[in-house]
């Protein structure tokens, strides 16, 4: 390219016209590609952009669901404290049971003495003896303490 257009030979100007083609033809093939790279570039950034929001999407359905999940199984752990403190109840019900039926039947076994000595001090109210006097005494004297004794283990069991 020192030397000038007019001063060189056909070959010379036949060989700078098809370095210039090449040149040309390169240069548009080079610029077409970029133009494709760059039209790839888009397609890729818009896909990365759709995935970024369904990451962002399934990030908050994933954070809903621990959520909802943690709040189940806090609702599990309560009803299964309700559930044990119950069966813990009930479990109980049997001693507390089994203690007021032996009250009770404290009580009715007291009652029934004392309806024997209410129909005892009737009878010798009324005059028809029942049984030897010096038994009668004895019978008489125990009552009252039977009784004082019945009231004291009813009013325990009462406070049981």
């Amino acid at each position: 390219m020192r030397i000038k257009a007019d001063a060189r030979g056909s070959f010379a100007n036949l060989a700078i016209k098809t370095a210039q083609e090449h040149y040309q033809a390169k240069m548009a093939s080079l610029q077409e590609d970029i133009a494709m790279a760059d039209a790839a570039i888009a397609a890729q950034a818009s896909a990365i952009a759709a995935t970024q929001t369904e990451r962002d999407a399934a990030a908050v359905q994933l954070d809903e669901a621990q959520e909802a999940s943690i709040a189940a199984q806090n609702a599990w752990v309560e009803q299964t404290s309700v559930a044990a403190n119950m069966e813990k109840d009930i479990n109980g019900f049997g001693s507390i049971a089994a203690r007021r039926m032996a009250s009770v039947d404290a009580a009715k076994a007291k009652l029934e003495s004392i309806r024997d000595a209410i129909q005892k001090f009737r009878t010798l109210d009324a005059g028809a003896p029942t049984a030897a006097p010096a038994e009668a005494a004895t019978e008489a004297s125990k009552a009252p303490a039977v009784v004082g004794e019945q009231a004291a283990e009813a009013a325990e069991a009462a406070e049981a």
